[in-house]
């Protein structure tokens, strides 16, 4: 049975000069990877890093992210139950800031694109969104390229904060948040969904963090910036052949000397 703990880990704001370092000095073979959180946590996450279990170690709607993911709890293979492995207690986490996400939140201020793909995407909202271009007070393309990849324009779209969080990729798991969303999208809407065990197909797509990061890529080239990471022809038959869009799964605690916010 997985216990939530429900204590509030907002606080005041406070002192950061621990997670604002420059660098951490995790042990060896540990690896980055991205959490989203919100200011008025930061002083906590300083002071006691980020707990297992905690409700508000992600971002979201508690309450309704919780039912879906106890729905999903319920389907979980006992082995990854026995590694800990949770949709209810474990902390989420981005595998790379470079492609972007759906949510739209703050972790898409770290997304960089080429020329030529704010050029195009330029050319889209002035044919389809011409008023969009318009509030945001641009007549060209290249007055687009510097609005849209200015900080403080940045930070007002998408507020929030980003942490690098250093995890040991053994001890880390990545599962396929893509097949996660099918069926949470059905639940948040119908209440329930009528699959029954839909959320088979998401436990199977768990992998560790080491075996991701060693078998699977995504092509190169701004056409591929959608494509999902596919795995490697040596890599072992077990493994799912693809992951779509890649969410990592941290059971355990991380303390505060493994976190450092991105400015």
């Amino acid at each position: 049975m997985n216990i939530i703990m429900t204590e509030s880990l907002a606080e005041p704001p406070g002192n950061l000069e621990s997670i604002s370092r420059h660098e951490i000095g995790a042990p060896a073979g540990y690896v980055s990877v991205y959490h989203e959180t919100t200011a008025d946590r930061l002083p906590s996450i300083e002071r006691i890093g980020i707990r297992s279990g905690f409700k508000e170690r992600n971002i979201g709607s508690f309450g309704t992210t919780d039912t879906v993911n106890q729905l999903f709890d319920q389907d979980r293979p006992e082995r990854l139950a026995t590694l800990g492995v949770s949709r209810r207690t474990n902390t989420f986490a981005y595998y790379s800031l470079a492609f972007g996400f759906s949510l739209g939140s703050a972790a898409q201020r770290y997304v960089r694109y080429s020329k030529n793909e704010l050029h195009q995407q330029y050319a889209v909202m002035k044919e389809n969104d011409p008023e969009v271009l318009a509030a945001l007070g641009v007549k060209t393309s290249k007055e687009y390229e510097c609005k849209v990849q200015d900080p403080g324009y940045l930070r007002e779209r998408y507020p929030g904060e980003v942490l690098e969080l250093t995890v040991d990729p053994v001890r880390s798991y990545v599962g396929d948040l893509a097949l996660f969303t099918e069926v949470a999208y059905e639940v948040q809407v119908n209440g329930s969904t009528n699959k029954p065990g839909a959320a088979k197909g998401y436990w199977e797509s768990i992998i560790t963090l080491a075996d991701f990061r060693k078998w699977y890529s995504k092509p190169s080239g701004d056409s591929h910036r959608f494509s999902p990471y596919r795995k490697s022809v040596a890599a072992p038959l077990t493994l799912p052949g693809k992951i779509a869009s890649p969410e990592v799964l941290i059971p355990g605690d991380v303390p505060p000397n493994h976190i450092r916010l991105l400015p």
